[in-house]
């Protein structure tokens, strides 16, 4: 008698294992989906929390303007731009105002993936400035009101948020 395999027992254990790949693939594709979110939503956070430390030590290199604070400000083509804020004169958010530093640190959201910030109480906004001296946040919420930050990957299902409040505490 030999010893081995019938093409059927070799055909059931291939069969076996192409059903295995096909459960773990989708698993595996969706994973991967959900850390690219999982992980522009991280780098986002950071970016937010490093703008809110520079404005509370007051980092500036304004000069004879005034220091307003640091903003993170997103684009419509989904570059991020983070940046210290110096103006003529004391306004609230000023829009044409010099910023610093010269190259201000900013990257480009994966294609793919969306960002959206949104205040919960106005709708959407570009972005969030971080008033200097821990004066709270522009847009002016109150401590019960907050922002929306959102990165999508097209899926609600997979959508991962964080929220900043009035006082600038991100969560």
């Amino acid at each position: 008698m030999k010893r081995g395999f019938t093409l059927i027992e070799m055909m059931v254990a291939l069969g076996l294992v192409m059903v295995i790949v096909g459960l773990a693939v989708p698993s595996f594709l969706r994973n991967n989906r959900v850390q690219k979110v999982t992980a522009l939503r991280d780098k986002l956070k950071m970016t937010y929390i490093q703008a809110r430390d520079n404005a509370l030590s007051g980092k500036n290199e304004c000069g004879n303007l005034a220091f307003q604070g640091w903003r993170v400000v997103k684009n419509n083509s989904q570059v991020v731009r983070v940046e210290g804020v110096c103006s003529q004169t004391n306004t609230t958010y000023p829009d044409e105002t010099s910023t610093f530093p010269a190259t201000p640190l900013q990257y480009t959201v994966p294609t793919g993936l969306t960002v959206t910030i949104t205040n919960l109480t106005n709708g959407p906004t570009k972005g969030v400035l971080f008033r200097s001296g821990g004066q709270g946040i522009y847009p002016h919420l109150t401590p019960a009101q907050s922002i929306l930050v959102t990165v999508s990957n097209g899926i609600a299902a997979e959508n991962k948020t964080f929220t900043i409040n009035g006082f600038g505490r991100i969560q």
